[in-house]
């Protein structure tokens, strides 16, 4: 079993009361195959139920599976003894979420994930940011990195306020302290860890993924 096609006939565990739960039967059904879901309450059961063989298949967010496979007891195995196919069968992006109604700690959340972005694709890391931030002369790095930028002529340099309520220099002070995207993905999902999550889409645009921040101006 390599591809959700394979899943023909089979018993499938599914959280039930999810959106997994009606991905799975929308999925399935429009590649015209039959199939018995196996709706369970909580992931304890499931996993139970998946060990002692009463489903064939278990599906949920591919990054909750990646972390129940890198956890998968060695008493049944370990991770070598289950997998997760390649096949996607729901878009379902997950990100950072704040209360409705405060707009200011909603901007400066979302910008957090944005110049950790904006980091990875100028080249900036957590290791090269202080040698950047005193010899680059590219404005678009600067201006990120909350470095005094020439204005008119005769002006003083200044560094530019984004208007999100914060610290002229709080990208540098996110990059330097937890890295650009990149690093972050690697330290805690990537392939080097227990998760083992390949970038794929979640790769920049530049690199043909889907990952885009807007300009920091």
């Amino acid at each position: 079993m390599t591809d959700p096609d394979d899943l023909a006939g089979a018993t499938i565990c599914v959280l039930s009361g999810t959106t997994t739960e009606l991905n799975l039967t929308t999925e399935l059904e429009r590649r015209d195959i039959d199939f018995e879901p196996l709706s369970l309450p909580d992931v304890d059961q499931i996993q139970e139920n998946f060990v002692q063989g009463a489903c064939d298949a278990w599906t949920a967010d591919k990054s909750q599976l990646a972390g129940i496979r890198g956890s998968w007891p060695e008493s049944e195995g370990g991770p070598e003894a289950v997998r997760i196919l390649d096949g996607t069968i729901s878009k379902e992006p997950l990100g950072p979420v704040t209360r409705d109604g405060d707009s200011q700690w909603s901007d400066a959340v979302n910008w957090t994930v944005l110049v950790m972005l904006l980091a990875e694709e100028f080249g900036i890391t957590s290791e090269n940011i202080d040698g950047l931030r005193e010899t680059s002369e590219d404005s678009d790095i600067l201006t990120l990195l909350g470095t005094p930028v020439a204005g008119d002529e005769g002006d003083e340099p200044a560094p530019v306020d984004p208007g999100l309520g914060l610290p002229t220099d709080f990208a540098y002070q996110v990059i330097s302290q937890v890295g650009n995207y990149a690093e972050v993905y690697e330290r805690t999902v990537g392939p080097e860890t227990p998760l083992g999550l390949e970038r794929g889409v979640n790769a920049l645009w530049t690199d043909g993924g889907i990952l885009y921040a807007p300009p920091y101006k």
